[in-house]
């Protein structure tokens, strides 16, 4: 190759090159959102879950550690879940935008299944009550934070099946989580 020839044409991309690939970005973006937002409010419901039931687990292990009671309460009004150990709140978490408080339609006045919306964590590890919190995302799908038995409170987190009209842990009896793809609100 004789170096002193000009190079013919300079690489790269010419604008109407990149204008198709910026459309066919755009008309994937558009085609796969509705499936991202869906994908996006079932996680921000599972994590809240997750979240929550550490923090019950965490209560409980205080409770024991430090020979107090501890208490986790939920307030529907400002979509706020709080923990105190004795007489001081040290933990406060508030729920996501697309989860709310919430129970499947044949339960729908027992959102929080305790009273008064706290689980109290003795210092033997026990719950003074078992119960559970409900809640559902923009897609109608229920999960439970649920803490049984009394004595050892256990604390599960079990989604609604609505063909069973029962709550399940993940892979309960083989069965695996569905999940709703409609918006509600």
């Amino acid at each position: 190759m004789n170096p002193s020839k000009a190079v013919r044409g300079i690489a790269g991309f010419t604008l109407v090159e990149l204008l198709v690939v910026l459309a066919i970005g755009m008309i994937l973006a558009l085609v796969s959102y509705p499936e991202l937002a869906k994908y996006y409010s079932r996680s921000q419901l599972e994590g809240t879950a997750q979240q929550l039931a550490l923090m019950a687990q965490k209560a409980r292990y205080q409770a024991i550690r430090t020979n107090q009671t501890a208490t986790v309460c939920a307030d529907t009004a400002t979509k706020q879940v709080t923990g105190s150990l004795g007489t001081t709140q040290n933990a406060w978490f508030t729920l996501p935008k697309a989860v709310n408080f919430g129970a499947p339609s044949p339960q729908l006045a027992i959102t929080l299944v305790v009273t008064p919306n706290c689980f109290t964590f003795n210092s033997d590890g026990s719950v003074a009550e078992v119960g559970s919190f409900r809640f559902v995302d923009n897609n109608a799908n229920y999960l439970e934070l649920r803490i049984d038995p009394q004595a050892t409170a256990r604390v599960q987190v079990r989604k609604w099946n609505e063909t069973d009209s029962a709550w399940y842990t993940r892979n309960q009896g083989g069965k695996a989580w569905t999940w709703n793809t409609s918006t509600i609100f």
